[in-house]
């Protein structure tokens, strides 16, 4: 198991979003401070966009979707769009490589009660989609299961 400072983690629930719902198309939205080490997660029925392009974080976005008669977390980083310069693709890319542990750990661990209502989804597998304009950066990975990432201390959750 990967092990983050859960004091470093702040969850919102965005009604109307709960413990026992939606499980299609839960959504959520992680912002990692490079600065402070500190992930903002929000969790919700849509990804909370107010949130994402911060100039000083990086944002990891994921969803429940039911493909083939199971449940998955897709997750979607975005590593290069057409206006960014390869040497940064390079570098966030490997950012987001080097902390996926971390970020997956932090948006598990910090739906705790979720995976306590559906232990069944603790078995679902995780891929990591790396989008990147740039061909060497855009990948699907496969990072295991979500119950690797489950951490049985978890933050208060603000709704």
């Amino acid at each position: 198991m990967y092990t983050i400072d859960l004091a470093k983690l702040s969850v919102t629930m965005i009604p109307p979003a709960t413990t026992f719902s939606p499980v299609d198309g839960r959504r959520y939205t992680l912002l990692v401070s490079e600065e402070t080490g500190e992930f903002d997660l929000s969790i919700g029925h849509h990804f909370h966009i107010e949130k994402i392009n911060s100039e000083d974080r990086l944002e990891i976005i994921a969803a429940w979707t039911y493909q083939l008669g199971h449940y998955i977390l897709a997750v979607t980083v975005m590593v290069a769009d057409d206006q960014t310069d390869i040497n940064v693709a390079h570098q966030r890319f490997q950012f987001f490589q080097n902390n996926m542990n971390h970020g997956l750990q932090a948006i598990v661990s910090g739906d705790n009660p979720f995976y306590q209502n559906f232990p069944w989804l603790q078995n679902a597998p995780i891929y990591v989609n790396f989008e990147s304009v740039h061909p060497q950066f855009k990948q699907t990975i496969y990072y295991g299961k979500t119950r690797k990432y489950l951490n049985k201390k978890h933050p208060e959750i603000v709704l």
